[in-house]
């Protein structure tokens, strides 16, 4: 049976409907595969989870184990794919927010990670089905307060466990220069590395809260 190593918990902002946990290298690069219509975008090095509703925090929650964790109960959605953490220091992060560093410290490696939401669905359907009837207006008594009464109440486990090491990509082989027939020596042609990793289009990110509302101060649902 896996055994817990580490944890951490967090109360976290989600920004453009997403929150990414990912190793500390992944604050470096210049573009990330985001969510869009699917629970997760995943990155070489992080891996973005797509919120069910912004403007209120979410509960994270990390998870370190030994081994494959058994699986949560009553769940409303989990995936589990694989990340790469060459530091192994596991940073949350909350895009145009910004990152929270080191939450987890972890030996570097390949690893599993198995990401669970609850209450996701939930929260979102009560936020529009009340926004829609106050006109998403924060000064209303109503949707204030839903909005401060759903704090923490969508839930994100990530639960990580070491598959292996990372292995170095294999260096390319010198080939020996050729012998011409007039006894002169050519270099052979520079050979091209293929990427480990094919590259994947940036898809447009998910609509702001602002962008919502204002969108539906000027079309609203019937």
């Amino acid at each position: 049976m896996s055994s817990l190593l580490d944890a951490a918990t967090r109360y976290v902002r989600p920004d453009h409907r997403m929150v990414g946990i990912a190793d500390a290298v992944a604050a470096t690069a210049q573009e990330s595969v985001v969510p869009g219509e699917d629970f997760l975008g995943v990155n070489p090095n992080e891996i973005l989870i797509a919120t069910g509703q912004d403007g209120m925090d979410v509960h994270l929650r990390l998870e370190a184990w030994d081994g494959p964790p058994p699986p949560p109960r009553d769940h409303e959605l989990s995936e589990t794919t694989g990340i790469d953490l060459p530091t192994g220091q596991v940073c949350i992060d909350l895009t145009l927010r910004g990152w929270i560093p080191e939450v987890l410290e972890l030996p570097p490696g390949h690893y599993q990670a198995r990401i669970t939401a609850w209450d996701r669905t939930r929260i979102k359907d009560l936020y529009w089905e009340v926004g829609s009837r106050t006109g998403f207006d924060p000064g209303n008594t109503e949707f204030a307060a839903l909005r401060a009464g759903s704090h923490g109440h969508q839930r994100y486990l990530v639960q990580l466990w070491k598959l292996g090491d990372i292995n170095p990509e294999p260096a390319q082989p010198e080939e020996p220069e050729a012998e011409d027939t007039m006894g002169t020596t050519t270099a052979p042609a520079p050979r091209r590395r293929s990427a480990t990793r094919p590259q994947q289009p940036l898809p447009a990110p998910p609509p702001s809260l602002d962008d919502m509302l204002e969108r539906e101060r000027k079309h609203p649902r019937q």
